[in-house]
């Protein structure tokens, strides 16, 4: 690899994926400084961040004038967003004090999902026909139009399929509305409009990537089996790494790289979700950030694949190498197979034992498991993509004995033999209130 050339990197809101990133810059030698977007964290990242690998957490500036003034005295090289609370906010300031970032007249388009599927239009790449609404009457009408099911309700510029609902009558509409409007985004932000639209009927597949200048590197891809989940949108059971020298795979890289120019993204990452449809791959959505559900790096190198995060970091720091990888493909290449089985929890509860986990040991596929969850843990129904649980990896040169091991898993987990979890005394508790 090249020299690695000392910097200094910003980043905004490291509450999520942002660790990974921040461990692996600080590794290959990275000044770290930390910044907050807003003058208090959301609740849902109350517990803050990892500080280890900063040299400092500069807290909450102020907006991003005046937080530009007073990076421009530290001579920051970067500024990137630890999750995707932070992408505009980062955008912006690196544009003011000149670090490179995406095309900034297309910031907007970045974060609110409305805008974002109207540049793919644009385009002329396919995306879900859509409304922007201010009440759930818009929603009924134009889903009256649209004539259609289902349909997909979700807010404008939340995360984690927040709120994101799969409705099959104008009821179902109505009620998913209520109820978004009803509520505040991850971030601690209401939700004053929502999108209605068509629903993509086909595989979820997830497409990452790091560019640089325009050139794009896609790091890696993922099947995502999901299940449907009525009265809210679907639960993510598994992600499994695709060939990357498959039709599907090179199907999906043209289109996310599309997409990518169609929304001015040019440096730094992207996670994609897509759908393939009957016409081909459909997105669904893109951040402008790092995929957020569980990098285990030592899962990911006995598969020979790097992390999103460390192909980012290199990007940053050795952009030597990461020019020649670029030269050599445009895809990753790994050497094994590689799948990711999260939990998905029936109900409110709480950890009452780990000890279930260490039936994974006897999976000749298991690797590690990822950020698992420590007794006395309140959990609730898993409604959403987040991963909240943790990450079991399954490697193998044989797909077909992950396959196995993954349908093990599912069993045990659906039977409660991994996770312990008292779901009766919050029940209970709840009941008495």
């Amino acid at each position: 690899m090249g020299a690695i050339q000392a910097k200094n990197i910003v980043i905004v809101d490291g509450y999520s994926m942002g660790r990974e990133l921040a461990h692996d810059l600080k590794t290959m030698g990275a000044e770290l400084f930390h910044l907050c977007s807003t003058p208090e964290p959301p609740p849902v990242f109350r517990a803050g961040i990892d500080a280890t690998p900063y040299r400092a957490d500069l807290g909450y500036l102020g907006a991003e004038d005046e937080a530009a003034r007073m990076l421009l005295a530290m001579d920051i090289d970067h500024v990137l967003a630890g999750s995707e609370m932070g992408v505009s906010y980062a955008e912006r300031l690196a544009h003011l004090v000149g670090a490179p970032t995406n095309l900034y007249p297309l910031v907007a388009e970045r974060r609110n999902k409305f805008r974002m599927i109207a540049a793919l239009h644009r385009r002329g790449l396919l995306a879900a026909e859509q409304a922007l609404v201010d009440s759930e009457n818009e929603a009924v009408a134009w889903a009256q139009r649209q004539g259609n099911w289902p349909l997909v309700v979700k807010p404008l510029d939340s995360a984690g399929s927040d709120n994101v609902t799969i409705c099959r009558s104008l009821d179902e509409v109505r009620t998913a509305c209520r109820k978004a409007f009803a509520a505040h985004t991850v971030f601690a932000q209401p939700n004053r409009q929502l999108i209605v639209q068509s629903w993509l009927d086909g595989t979820q597949y997830i497409v990452n990537t790091v560019s640089r200048d325009g050139r794009h590197f896609m790091t890696d891809a993922w099947r995502v089996n999901i299940r449907l989940l009525p009265g809210y949108a679907m639960v993510m059971e598994d992600f499994e790494l695709l060939a990357p020298e498959s039709r599907t795979a090179s199907s999906l890289l043209r289109y996310t790289f599309d997409a990518l120019d169609a929304l001015g993204i040019v440096n730094g990452t992207a996670h994609s979700e897509l759908k393939w449809t009957a016409r081909g791959p459909a997105m669904i959505e893109t951040g402008a950030r790092l995929m957020g559900a569980a990098m285990d790096r030592d899962s990911y190198a006995a598969a020979g694949l790097k992390t999103q995060s460390i192909y980012h970091a290199l990007d940053l720091m050795q952009p030597e190498w990461m020019n020649e990888m670029r030269r050599r493909s445009d895809r990753y290449l790994p050497g094994r197979h590689l799948t990711k089985v999260f939990f998905a929890f029936a109900g409110d509860g709480v950890i009452t034992g780990v000890d279930g986990l260490e039936r994974l040991l006897e999976l000749p596929t298991f690797h590690a498991i990822y950020r698992t969850l420590p007794v006395g843990t309140r959990v609730h129904l898993t409604t959403d993509s987040t991963g909240w649980g943790g990450a079991i990896y399954l490697v193998h040169e044989d797909a077909a004995l992950i396959e196995r091991d993954r349908e093990q898993i599912r069993e045990w987990d659906a039977e409660g033999l991994l996770y312990e979890i008292d779901y009766e005394t919050v029940e209970a508790s709840a009941a008495a209130c």
